[in-house]
């Protein structure tokens, strides 16, 4: 081939358009572009900076307006302030220097503060996150390095370490303290993000606001963004994030919105519906002169998951654009999972937007296929109103998009889902072109992406609806959402070989759908959409399930047209429909013919099964006007049968015969699942193979008001002569089971398999199993269905521990929460606190409230777990129950947010109760026995029982946990344990399990304790003891001086040898405080030391307590071995003067080292006690015979003096690693900017900056906002 060729490349084939007959439309009518239509994204976010989105082929905006419905980009803006001196205080706590060319007639700015990473996709917030990190460890590998060669250097100068001096040792302990902080940094490095302050002004026309990207106050070189709507400006923050994002104010400059997006997928959405390039039209989307609405309703904080709340707020949005232009909705679901479709309140709202205000939604079916009715939410839900489209491949784009060798038939996607729809509806209204390549958002730092996926469709098919409406705008012609459906349905070009479950009524055909558009703006049944419901559940159409036993069904079908509301009363009035019904299934008894008004109707069909072969079968009655049918069906009811096999009970298998499988072959298989049958085992074999062959098997029960994914398995299978392809899964017995078997859409080649599908069973008397620990034994009997061995297990995972609402608070939300017309929403907001005595991984999770976002009645359930300093940990929702967040020892706030606009609906959930589960470190195995009195005597535990004669069962006897398994008192507080249990000594019967629970007793021997004591004492004696204790416990709470010394004298005139009161006296002269007893090495704090306090007050009560107490009686005591439970009082006694004698020696330390300080830098000054370093080390190592500084869990004023010790010798690896020892225990602003501190002493400046950068996200002043 000559190099200088021009060699031929189908474009046309990126953006595919001729398969639909789009570009032969187009080319027709090159005005119906889209112009005049908007076309709202409701999904992760559109970025304006994406190529082909800034501008239609008019000159307008591309991206019309862009708001972040989530709340996750909103910003609480202070109260106006006004500069001093050129500067304004910002949130962070940063001094913003106001640039004088800023225009501001009021002169007031309004500041706030945000995350960064709040704002990033999770690609991005990780792309950031490395980057920032490699320049941070280049940094921190040098220092590291450097520490290492000075402990060489020491050890090789210091051979012999057992003669080293104090001093030497104490110098060696420094530097292996360096070299200790500098690797635990490294290995618990943690980048939180850094915190910009924003600043909003309004300049006389419109709101604006600046971010500081500098962190330094210098606003002089940060970008001013005008309101989005106004200006439609955009910027990206960084040059390393490219992350373009727009603002928005709201609620008179209270609230700053910052808008970006949560993924890509909306950018390639909105890019393929309606993207224009200027130079080249295969390039652009499908309608290139519509215009974007950009509504985020993928929430950053829950991995770009959709909340109810933000479709409820993108509701709202649509309401007020549906006044002035026609609006096309795109809601890709993909998050969801179809049930049964109940009119509940998300629902609700969205058929009113498409009933109400005219819009036209969109939606893709999903790509969770090949099995039958894995539609999800939308387009299954409540009246079926909204466009749910599939997934279509042609053999162009197989081998232009996906350079695939060969090119096959045209086909829909093995994974797009299929309907029916749980519901009975068709799920699948059409197809279209699923993949293309597409913009990509810039902070991908790519052009352009390939894409397969179902919500490509959905766009595609949301840009030819916009073709449709411009050239019916143009034409001036009448339409509602009901004709476009109906039109698009009625055109379609039905695909050969292809089942309809995966296509719906066809390939979408736009000049057929244009056609029958130009001539329906006089039919009868333009404003009119049926509502079918079906049978006893007035389900949305008929789905069937039966066997050869049960073939024959009558169903009650009722019809009831529904009017736009704008429609008239004389239109309603008038409203008389001739309709003959057809429908070409023989199994089918139907009426002919049927007359309706704007009334109900209700007819009867007859579904004969009997002669039908065991699969799937569907069909639909469709109903033609009888004056005119060219337009096709008025509507139609879908009927879908599934016949299943009934299983061999001689060896509950099925065998297949040799099939040959080419690419997208599926077959189907329905068999009602052996009453005891609990699992069953796929094998497949090839035969003659030289390729491999990839295949899906999907396995799925459809179970009564359940979603698909309750009983549903999805495997990917690679098949080739050499490899065993044997799967179990989970069933349950009685229903009827899908089983799935589909060559994947682009394995190329024919394959000849053979498989098989066996039933097994082990079934329990309880499907669930909640034990008691004060019931004792528990008793399950299992039932097998061929003689299965049981061997159980039973394996406790997670602990839970039941939340109680501290305080719960209804109020109502702001103006933005209105649904039109003047509906408010109101908010419930719960606060819960719980605490950890060790780290864990916990989750929430509300019980009352479903996992399944349109079922729920409440717009969403939100929560948020935060730490003492307030700092935002992680969040969830009802769908983050297997979402488990780390967390250290400490006291945490969970803040709980349910959504309604009827406030009565959330006075019923004021006291709704959570659940925090927190998974066990070691799992935790309970004992099975064969008989009770095995589990009786803890004899005998079931390590094999033999095969049972089925169906008699066998008896199991679960016996309680032992305190060695699980101690309640040093665990973290809980109510119950729960678990999984499994029967099946098989592997393969693993899959089968089994939920259980186990509640706690707490056993509580205070009292017995108590009472022993108080035998040995009068009831005068009890009196004063408990008197002394309410007065020291007191003493801990009060906060004036003269009431704790009145307190004080009081108990030590009763009680003069009292440790407690003493110690409570010491810690308020001296509180064990990182505020204020943190060392020092600014000479105007030091001199601000309350000297007296230390010399009159401090160090003699420390001196008082020590002389009470016997050092060698508590090393004795200590270096003995004394059986704890002989002597619980001595124990108890030498514990209380072991902490009294650490703590006033730690008191004692840190005293003498501020009296040192402040002597050095007052050599003048007149003091009764001037400590040396010697003093201060003596007392050091007198603490040191009693504790090890260095162990974990130490307590805080060993930590405190530890770190006044290392300051004083100015040790400042050891005290750095004090302070980090400290902060572990409990973080605090105080030791953070010690830390900071000391790091610049020692030029580490890496780590102080990187400290100084995270600590407004580590500190923030508020709770953050929902």
């Amino acid at each position: 081939m000559p190099l200088n060729s021009v060699l031929d490349f189908p474009t046309w084939c990126l953006i595919p358009k001729r398969e639909t007959k789009i570009d032969s439309f187009l080319l027709q009518h090159p005005q119906y572009d889209g112009s005049g239509v908007i076309i709202v994204v409701v999904d992760s976010g559109v970025d304006p900076g994406a190529a082909g989105l800034q501008k239609t082929p008019k000159g307008d905006p591309k991206i019309l307006r862009r708001l972040d419905c989530t709340g996750c980009g909103d910003i609480l803006l202070s109260k106006p302030l006004e500069p001093i001196n050129g500067y304004i205080n910002g949130a962070t706590g940063r001094k913003l220097k106001i640039p004088e060319k800023w225009i501001n007639p009021t002169g007031y700015y309004r500041v706030g503060s945000k995350n960064v990473y709040d704002l990033y996709s999770k690609e991005t917030r990780q792309k950031v996150q490395q980057k920032y990190k490699e320049d941070w460890l280049r940094q921190h590998t040098s220092h590291f390095n450097e520490a290492n060669r000075n402990l060489v250097d020491f050890e090789e100068k210091n051979t012999n370490i057992i003669e080293l001096n104090n001093e030497a040792k104490f110098t060696k302990e420094d530097i292996e303290a360096k070299v200790e902080v500098l690797t635990n940094i490294e290995k618990k490095f943690s980048d939180i993000g850094p915190t910009y302050d924003c600043v909003v002004f309004h300049d006389g026309s419109k709101w604006n606001a600046c971010v500081d990207i500098t962190e330094q106050g210098n606003l002089e070189l940060c970008k001013v963004l005008g309101e989005y709507d106004v200006t439609h400006e955009f910027i990206f923050l960084t040059e390393l994030d490219h992350f373009n994002y727009s603002i928005n104010v709201h609620n008179d400059g209270k609230v700053l919105e910052f808008v970006g997006i949560s993924s890509p997928h909306g950018t390639n959405v909105a890019s393929t519906a309606a993207g224009y390039f200027e130079e080249g039209s295969d390039k652009n989307g499908i309608a290139p002169g519509a215009q974007i609405v950009s509504l985020t309703v993928c929430d950053n904080r829950l991995n770009s998951a959709v909340t109810g709340s933000a479709l409820v707020q993108a509701i709202i949005a649509i309401v007020e654009l549906s006044k002035n232009k026609p609006v096309i909705i795109h809601g890709s679901s993909g998050l969801q999972y179809a049930q049964m479709s109940l009119s509940t309140h998300i629902g609700e709202l969205i058929n009113e937007i498409i009933d109400k205000y005219r819009c036209i939604w969109i939606a893709d079916v999903g790509h969770y296929g090949p099995a039958l009715s894995t539609v999800t939410s939308p387009p299954s839900i409540g009246q079926d109103t909204i466009i749910g489209v599939g997934s279509f491949v042609s053999p162009e784009m197989m081998s232009a998009v996906h350079s695939l060798r060969q090119k096959l038939s045209g086909t829909i996607y093995t994974w797009s889902s299929r309907g029916p729809s749980i519901d009975g509806s068709f799920g699948v209204n059409i197809c279209a072109p699923g993949d293309a390549i597409f913009s990509h958002p810039s902070t991908s730092h790519c052009n352009s992406k390939l894409k397969e996926c179902v919500s490509v469709a959905s766009a595609y098919v949301t840009g030819a609806i916009a073709l449709l409406l411009s050239g019916l705008l143009r034409e001036q012609k009448y339409f509602t959402p009901y004709i476009i459906k109906r039109a698009l349905e009625n055109g379609t070009t039905a695909l050969e070989d292809t089942e309809t479950f995966a296509q719906g009524h066809g390939l979408l055909n736009i000049e057929n759908s244009f056609e029958i558009l130009t001539n329906s703006d006089s039919s009868p049944e333009l404003s009119v959409r049926f509502d079918i419901s079906c049978g006893p559940n007035n389900i949305k159409g008929i789905y069937m399930f039966c066997t050869d036993a049960q073939p024959c069904q009558e169903w009650l079908i009722n019809i009831e047209p529904k009017f736009t509301e704008d429609t008239a009363p004389v239109e309603k009035i008038d409203f008389n429909l001739k309709l003959v019904l057809e429908c070409a299934a023989p199994f089918i008894e139907y009426p002919r013919y049927l007359s309706i008004a704007n009334m109900a109707r209700a007819i009867f069909v007859k579904v004969d099964a009997k002669n039908l072969k065991s699969g799937a079968h569907t069909t639909n009655i469709q109903a033609y006007n009888a004056l005119n049918n060219s337009r096709g069906p008025v509507f139609r009811i879908p009927v879908t049968v599934i016949k299943a096999k009934e299983i061999d009970t001689n060896n509950y298998t099925y065998t297949s015969k040799r099939k040959i499988f080419a690419p997208n072959t599926i077959k189907r298989y329905f068999f009602k699942v052996p009453e005891n049958a609990t699992w069953a085992v796929f094998n497949m074999n090839c035969f003659e193979c030289t390729d491999v062959g990839h295949f899906t098997l999907h396995c799925m029960q459809i179970l009564p008001i359940k979603h698909y994914k309750t009983i549903e398995t999805k495997f990917d299978l690679t098949v080739s002569s050499n490899t065993d392809n044997l799967k179990s899964f989970k069933v349950e017995g009685g229903i009827i089971l899908e089983v799935t078997l589909a060559k994947n859409w682009n394995s190329i080649g024919d394959m000849s398999v053979q498989y098989s599908i066996s039933f097994y069973g082990i079934k329990p008397s309880k499907s669930s199993i909640t034990m008691l620990a004060v019931e004792g034994i528990q008793r399950v009997d299992v039932t097998t269905l061929r003689g299965e061995e049981i061997l159980p297990a039973i394996t406790l995972n997670n602990s839970i521990r039941i939340l109680e609402s501290t305080e719960s608070k209804i109020k109502p939300l702001s103006v933005r929460d209105i649904i039109p017309p003047g509906r408010q929403i109101y908010e419930l907001v719960h606060s819960y606190n719980f605490s950890l005595v060790k780290p864990a991984e916990v989750t929430l999770e509300n019980p009352y409230l479903r996992d399944i976002l349109y079922q729920t009645e409440y717009e969403s359930h939100m929560w948020m777990i935060f730490n003492s300093n307030k700092q935002l940990l992680g969040c969830g929702d009802a769908n983050s129950t297997d979402c488990f967040i780390k967390l250290g020892k400490g006291i945490y706030t969970v803040k709980s947010q349910i959504r309604h606009d009827k406030k009565e609906n959330l006075d019923k959930l004021v006291t709704l109760p959570m659940l925090l589960k927190m998974k066990l470190i070691n799992p935790i195995t309970m004992d099975v026995h064969p008989t009770y009195i095995c589990a009786l005597l803890g004899e005998k535990k079931t390590d094999r029982f033999q095969r049972s004669n089925s169906p008699f069962a066998v008896p199991l006897f679960i016996s309680p946990l032992i305190s060695e398994k699980y101690n309640v008192k040093t665990n973290n507080t809980a109510n119950y344990l729960s678990g999984t249990v499994t029967f099946a000594k098989d592997d393969l019967g693993k899959v089968d399990t089994y939920s259980i629970r186990y509640m706690l007793h707490r056993n509580d021997n205070n009292k017995k304790n108590t009472e022993s004591k108080a035998n040995n004492k009068t009831k005068l004696d009890e009196y004063k003891e408990a008197l002394k204790d309410l007065k020291n416990n007191w003493m801990k709470k009060m906060n004036e001086a003269d009431e704790i010394k009145t307190l004080y004298e009081e108990i030590e005139q009763g009680f003069p040898n009292d440790l407690q009161v003493h110690i409570n006296m010491l810690r308020f002269l001296q509180p064990i405080d990182p505020k204020v007893q943190l060392p020092t090495f600014k000479e105007d704090e030091i001199n601000k030391y309350k000297i007296d306090d230390l010399q009159t007050k401090v160090l003699p009560l420390c001196e008082k307590i020590l002389r009470n107490l016997d050092q060698d009686e508590i090393l004795c005591h200590y270096a003995s071995k004394l059986d704890i439970k002989d002597n619980v009082k001595l124990q108890e006694l030498m514990k209380l003067k072991k902490n009294a004698l650490i703590e006033s020696l730690c008191h004692k330390g840190i005293a003498l080292s501020r009296l040192y300080q402040y002597s050095q830098n007052n050599v003048d000054a007149l003091l009764d006690c001037k400590p040396t370093k010697d003093d201060i080390s003596e007392t050091w190592e007198t603490l040191c015979k009693f504790v090890d500084p260095k162990e974990k869990n130490v307590d805080a004023s060993v930590l405190l003096f530890a770190a006044w010790h290392a300051a004083i010798n100015k040790h400042y690896g050891r005290l750095l690693k004090f302070l980090l020892n400290y902060q572990e225990e409990k973080c605090s602003r105080e030791i953070d900017e010690k830390c900071i501190e000391v790091c610049k002493l020692l030029e580490w400046h890496h780590i102080s900056n990187h400290i100084q950068r995270i600590m407004p996200s580590k500190y923030p002043k508020e709770y953050k906002p929902f």
